[in-house]
């Protein structure tokens, strides 16, 4: 974490700070790089996406966050492509929808005595639900009180192995 820090220490206040993925909620240090973004960079938001793959890991971690924080806002957002076995499909990890689930039911505990807290939801749309968008958001609207629901393009990269770059 010092060479975080480091780099931390030499940058200008910012509005947001986005940690990307993967699954930031695999780093151990997590709570520790907003600890220090907030101690240097300043922003009024935090942003993190989550797969939900570990819901008491996620609940272990974002209390730890909201500890080093103080009032700057942190918003979590869980992947949901799907819903049920749609979702697990298009994520490739069986049961993920019910973990989706889990993870919701925890972070809108949290929410409750933590103002600061954001609960989002984003569908990253792709050939794989895009005819599905409605349905998904219906099932949101029905069962969840989120701050935000998002739709996010999927990328087309060849770093991402979804483009084929010998055409």
């Amino acid at each position: 974490t010092w060479e975080i820090e480091k780099i931390f220490k030499t940058m200008d206040k910012i509005f947001l700070f986005n940690i990307c993925g993967g699954e930031p909620f695999l780093r151990d240090d997590l709570a520790e790089i907003c600890r220090l973004a907030v101690k240097y960079l300043k922003p009024n938001v935090i942003h993190i996406p989550t797969n939900c793959l570990a819901p008491e890991r996620i609940e272990r971690i974002t209390k730890q966050i909201l500890k080093n924080i103080g009032n700057t806002s942190l918003t979590i957002k869980m992947s949901l492509d799907g819903i049920g076995k749609d979702h697990d499909k298009i994520r490739g990890v069986k049961g993920n929808f019910d973990r989706v689930l889990e993870t919701y039911q925890i972070l809108k505990k949290i929410r409750e005595t933590s103002k600061n807290l954001y609960v989002d939801a984003g569908a990253t749309v792709s050939k794989n639900n895009i005819n599905k968008l409605k349905q998904i958001e219906d099932y949101i609207g029905k069962n969840m009180e989120l701050d935000n629901f998002l739709h996010e393009l999927a990328d087309t990269r060849a770093e991402l192995f979804n483009v084929d770059i010998t055409q």
